[in-house]
Formats: C-alpha cells, sequence, structure tokens
C-alpha cells in the first residue's frame, strides 16, 4: 500500500505513528512522497491550527491550512468532503478524457472499451463517496451520448438501451454511469455488512452504509436486473427491437453479433449499421410512417417498392445487379483469397486487394471463379461462385455466396443445397469425385445461422466469420450511405 491515512488521538502521537512508518519504508525501499502528505488537527470536529511540524528525511509535511485540501485515493479532503467541489473536478476530468478518446484514429469496439477502461473509473473512484444524485449521473450519460453523436459514433436515433448491451449480445458495451454508480455503492454496501472487524462493526452500528440506498438487492443482483431490464427495453421496442425480435430461428444469436467484438470497423460505420438494424434511418418510409412529414414513402430509385431499411439493403431491383453484386463478390473474394492460401496458390498477403482468377490451378488443387460449367446432360444451374477440385483427395466443392436479407438466411441456405444438387450429381459422375455443396450465407445485416461455422469450416479453418461480415456490413454501410444521399428524383 503506499496510500496511507495516519490517525492520532494528539500531535505527538500522530508523529510517532510517522516515524514508525519512516521505519518500515526504509526497510523497504521506499520514501515519502511530500507533494503528496500533509497534515490536519481536528478539535472536537473542527479544524484547528497545528502546533508542531511533523519531519522525516525527505524534508518537513506541510500542515493543512484551514479551507485547503488534500488528495486520498483520488478525493479531496478534510475535515468533510466538497461534494460540490470535487463533483466538478471529477466531471471535467471524465468529459476531458472522453473527448480525447473520440478523437482517436481507433476502432469503434477499442473506443467503447478505452471510454471504460479509461474515463469511466474517473467517476467509479468516487462512486460511494462523493454524493452523485440520479439526475448528475444521467446528465453525464447524456452528454456521452452527445460527444459520441458529434464525433459520429452513435446515430441519433440509435436506441440508448443497447448502447449499454455488452457487444456479444448485439449492444455497443458502454458502461452507464447511473448504473456503474449504484452497483458501486451496493458493493461498498455489501462489504460492510459481510466484513467482521471492529472498526467495521462501528459503521454497521451507524446505518451510514445503507443511507441513501435505492434498493435491498445485492450488487450481483442489481448488475443482473438491470441488464435484463435494458435488453428487454431494447428488445421490445417496435423499431428498435425490430432485427432481435425477427432473427429466424435458425440465427445464431452469438455469432450474428460477433462482428461486434471482432469485426474493427470504423465508429461513423458501426453507428449506422446499428440504426439500420434499430430502423432508425431516415429512409422515407421512416419519414412517412413515424416522423409523418411526407406522404410518399417509395423508394428513390426504384419507386416500386416502400423505402425501408429491409428494402435498401437487399430488396431493390436497381441495386440488385451492381452494388448488391459488388458486395456479393468482395465476400466472395475472402473464401477465394482463403483457398489460395490453403493449397498454396501463389497470391498476395491481403485478401480486400485479392483480385481472383476464372481458373487459379496447381498441382493440388482447380479452383474455378465464376465459372460456366459445360456437362453432358443441360443444367439450369451450372455457374456457381466457386468450385474447388481438391485432386489428391479427389473431392469436389460446390460454394455459392448470397447476402439476404437477414429474416431469411436459413431459407437461402436451403435454396442454394438446393440449387445445385443437380449440378454436384452431375460433376460426381463426369468427374469422379466426391462432392459437396456448401452455402456461404452472411445477412445483409449481419446475421448468420447456427450451420454457417460449420460450413466455413469445411471450406478452411482459417476463414473467420467476422471478416467475411465486415465485408458484407462494408458493402452495405457503403449501399446506405449513397442512396440516403441521394435527392428523391421521382
Amino acid at each position: 500500500m503506499d496510500d496511507l491515512k495516519l490517525y492520532g488521538k494528539s500531535e505527538r502521537e500522530l508523529d510517532n505513528l510517522v516515524q514508525t512508518v519512516r521505519i518500515f519504508s526504509e526497510d523497504i525501499n521506499m520514501t515519502f512522497g511530500l507533494g503528496k502528505c500533509a497534515k490536519t488537527v481536528l478539535k472536537r470536529g473542527k479544524l484547528s491550527t497545528p502546533t508542531e511540524e511533523i519531519i522525516v528525511p525527505e524534508g518537513t509535511i506541510k500542515n493543512l491550512e484551514i479551507g485547503d485540501a488534500y488528495k486520498y485515493l483520488g478525493i479531496e479532503e478534510n475535515a468533510d468532503l466538497d461534494h460540490s467541489r470535487m463533483k466538478e473536478k471529477i466531471k471535467k476530468e471524465y468529459l476531458k478524457r472522453v473527448r480525447k478518446l473520440l478523437s482517436t484514429k481507433l476502432y469503434s469496439g477499442s473506443k467503447i472499451r478505452a471510454i471504460n477502461t479509461y474515463a469511466v473509473p474517473v467517476i467509479r473512484y468516487s462512486a460511494g463517496i462523493v454524493e452523485w444524485t440520479k439526475i448528475e449521473q444521467q446528465n453525464l450519460d447524456r452528454k456521452t451520448r452527445k460527444l459520441l453523436t458529434l464525433n459520429g459514433a452513435l446515430h441519433p436515433r440509435s436506441d440508448v438501451d443497447r448502447l449499454y448491451i455488452p457487444r456479444d449480445e448485439g449492444g455497443r458495451g458502454l458502461t452507464s454511469i447511473e448504473d456503474m454508480v449504484e452497483q458501486e455503492k451496493l458493493t461498498l454496501r455489501d462489504y460492510i455488512e459481510r466484513k467482521k472487524d471492529k472498526l467495521i462493526e462501528a459503521v454497521q452500528q451507524s446505518g451510514e452504509h445503507k443511507r441513501k440506498m435505492a434498493t435491498e438487492a445485492t450488487a450481483a443482483e442489481y448488475k443482473k436486473v438491470k441488464h435484463q431490464e435494458r435488453y428487454n427495453g431494447w428488445k421490445e421496442k417496435t423499431l428498435h427491437g425490430h432485427f432481435l425480435r425477427t432473427l429466424p430461428q435458425e440465427a445464431d444469436p452469438v455469432q450474428t453479433f460477433r462482428w461486434l467484438t471482432k469485426g474493427n470497423l470504423n465508429p461513423s460505420t458501426e453507428a449506422i449499421l446499428v440504426a439500420a438494424q434499430d430502423q432508425a434511418l431516415n429512409t422515407k418510409a421512416h419519414a412517412k410512417n413515424i416522423l409523418k412529414c411526407t406522404r410518399d414513402g417509395q423508394c428513390r430509385l426504384c419507386g416500386q417498392h416502400e423505402e425501408t431499411v429491409s428494402h435498401l439493403v437487399a430488396g431493390c431491383p436497381i441495386l440488385a445487379n451492381a452494388k448488391y453484386k459488388e458486395r456479393h463478390n468482395e465476400v466472395a473474394k475472402i473464401v477465394h483469397w482463403s483457398l489460395c492460401k490453403k493449397y498454396n496458390i501463389e497470391t498476395i498477403q491481403q485478401w480486400w486487394k485479392h483480385q481472383p482468377e476464372a481458373v487459379a490451378e496447381n498441382d493440388a488443387v482447380k479452383i474455378l471463379w465464376d465459372f460456366s460449367i459445360r456437362t453432358d446432360n443441360k443444367i439450369q444451374a451450372n455457374k456457381p461462385d466457386l468450385v474447388v477440385v481438391d485432386k489428391a483427395n479427389k473431392t469436389l466443392l460446390i460454394i455459392d455466396i448470397a447476402c439476404p436479407l437477414d429474416i431469411n438466411i436459413g431459407k437461402k441456405e436451403q435454396d442454394k443445397i438446393l440449387k445445385y444438387q443437380e449440378l454436384k450429381t452431375e460433376l460426381q459422375r463426369l468427374w469422379k469425385l466426391k462432392g459437396k455443396v456448401i452455402p456461404v450465407v452472411i445477412g445483409a445485416l449481419g446475421a448468420v445461422t447456427k450451420n454457417h461455422s460449420k460450413y466455413v469450416q469445411s471450406i478452411h479453418d482459417t476463414i473467420k466469420t467476422e471478416d467475411l461480415q465486415k465485408a458484407t456490413l462494408l458493402g452495405t454501410s457503403k449501399i446506405l450511405r449513397e442512396v440516403l444521399s441521394l435527392p428523391d428524383s421521382r
């Protein structure tokens, strides 16, 4: 321990205590940091001017003047705490750190974690000591959200509850000041309740540790209940909870949100994608049905369907042959690049710079990219995204990629398998190989099925779900930005 507070019945006794600490400190090669040391005298509960000085080898410990304060464990103290002064200093430092972190070029997930570990502890340190009111806690959370919005890391109409839910459950993972302060106060109360110590017993008898507590629940119970309240609050909202509620039964909830924990997206990109899942983007359907500021909700491109987020990311015929195809090819490119690495076909180190060739071949494998395959019997579906012929193992993989609407991922996987069964059967007969059809399906907003990992692993164990999601989501965010920035020319 290098922060120590000593109490003596008199100034002489206090001097003896300091000299005892000095002896122990010398034995372990520690010295007094005089800049942080101070002495104060209380008589009948009131500050009094010290009459003696405490001298140590490093110099003289200063006497604290009336009206001054010293810092102990980050909190300025004297005869009592100056709560108003401390709160202003703490708030100023907290917001300064948040601004500093938001100005960095960190990825979104790293930025949130940095706020939790570098800025939030400024408040956490004071919880249970400095008297934060509920309104003050909520205002700090509100200011944090405002700073996130101003820096492009949070869409102004995104769900608030979701912001404070762990990232592996679909949230953004930010620590709520309100929740944290309450939890720290309860943790301190629980510690005093359990501790067996004569001095702690005096606190227990005073009841001070229970003062102004909002609940009788333990800290662990409070944390669990608060988390469930936020999760249910997000899920039950008509718009914001739409994505979560409509995830199909086949979806893997953990893998679906893997892009939030491992995807490493820029804050502005993550913000627009979360807002898209929250149905919070300013589409024409949103303007018509929610904001009530227009009567025209039809798509500004095709004019055939209502312009919802779902329509823009996976249902507009105008975008199908260009933007959706471009997004699809970026996902397929990762798979092709991984296969080249697996079979030692020469390629560059970065998948995003990889340019697949129609035929890539060596002694071990032949990889066909977007290649029409001729067979004896005419087959309609004869152009899968990838065909992999493993010459040594005499196996055949037919791989097809799709980025459909998230609600359709399970159906799309089955469609892909059925679509290429005839081609697989014909190629097995002609090429004398054992074949398999593998669908790689990533929802336009990131959803994947429970079978997704199994399918991807059967291609190559180095292919990561988060990389496939990132490629898909970057394509989706590009589409949304471009379309929503267009004027309505209809």
